[in-house]
């Protein structure tokens, strides 16, 4: 008697495909269709609560290597700026609907806000500290430059 070639409908290897297949849909689909929870101002805005100073967004997951590849570099640019700039990270996958509504793709992603509250500038993807230092230190220039005028 010889095997067959392909696994039977019931058989172990063909039931662990499917639900991995089932799974990785079922999350595709909460990232991108699912209901947010994050309070914003206009859809990819500055939540409301944190217009008035120097913001960062930092859209990552837990489980993404790349965001854990940045995580020393946050963690040292909030103690670097701590007072001056306020950090704030989100989960797109605990906060579905995030990703969609700040027109992320690719995670890590930096979301850089001046004092008013527009959005100054963007990024997908692994950030060169030194580039983040460049961008922060514009961001509070300028935003002494607005307070004294």
């Amino acid at each position: 008697m010889t095997k067959p070639r392909h696994p039977r409908p019931g058989s172990t290897l063909g039931g662990k495909r499917l639900i991995g297949l089932v799974l990785v849909l079922l999350l595709v689909a909460t990232v991108y269709f699912g209901t947010d929870d994050v309070r914003r101002g206009p859809v990819g805005g500055l939540p409301a609560d944190l217009v008035g100073r120097v913001t960062v967004l930092q859209l990552t997951a837990e489980h993404c290597p790349s965001c854990r590849d940045m995580e020393p570099v946050v963690h040292a640019l909030r103690e670097q700026y701590e007072g001056r700039v306020y950090f704030r990270d989100i989960d797109v996958f605990q906060r579905a609907g995030t990703a969609t509504a700040y027109g992320i793709q690719t995670i890590p992603a930096f979301v850089f806000y001046d004092r008013q509250g527009q959005e100054r500038h963007r990024h997908e993807g692994i950030l060169d500290q030194a580039v983040m230092v460049k961008w922060l230190e514009k961001l509070l220039a300028e935003s002494i430059g607005s307070e004294a005028g």
